[in-house]
Order: C-alpha cells, then structure tokens, then sequence
C-alpha cells in the first residue's frame, strides 16, 4: 500500500485484527506536490461533493487524481467503498 500516513491509519482502523508485520517508509512531501497533499476524510468529503454533481466513479478518481497528486486507482477505491458503505 502507498499512501499518506493518514490513509494507512484509516486502513488499518478498518481491519478486524492486524494479522501481519508491517513496515513503513516514510519521505517527505516533494517540492513540486508541496501543499496538495490532502487528507483521506478530505478526500472523501470531496468523493461526496462530486457524486452529487453527478459524476462517475472513473471521472471523480481521474479528477482527484489530479488535484491531489494521488494514485487514480487508490483514488477509485475510496470511491466504490464510500459508494458501498451507503448502501
């Protein structure tokens, strides 16, 4: 998994029982993403604004792709779990 230290606090607040070891690199932010860098329940509260504009679960995860300098895919998965958790 890669991803903001906030994000993996979310994950692994999530599991049942950690059932493996885990190791962690952490860096800093690089200069030219300095400031974008935003967190998973911000993320997730923008998932919310743009699926009720309207939009899919490829457009909002490109989009926000863009914006924060996050992985599409992981961007996308956070979307069909929010989209999951509603039902």
């Amino acid at each position: 998994m890669r991803g903001l230290l906030s994000m993996l606090r979310h994950h692994v607040a999530r599991m049942e029982r950690v059932r493996r070891e885990y190791v962690l690199l952490v860096t800093g932010a690089p200069a030219s993403g300095a400031g974008r860098a935003i967190a998973a329940d911000d993320v997730d509260a923008r998932v919310r604004v743009l699926r009720a504009e309207g939009l899919g679960a490829r457009e909002i995860a490109a989009r926000l792709a863009r914006e924060t300098d996050r992985a599409r895919r992981e961007i996308y998965r956070s979307v069909l779990e929010l989209g999951e958790s509603r039902m």
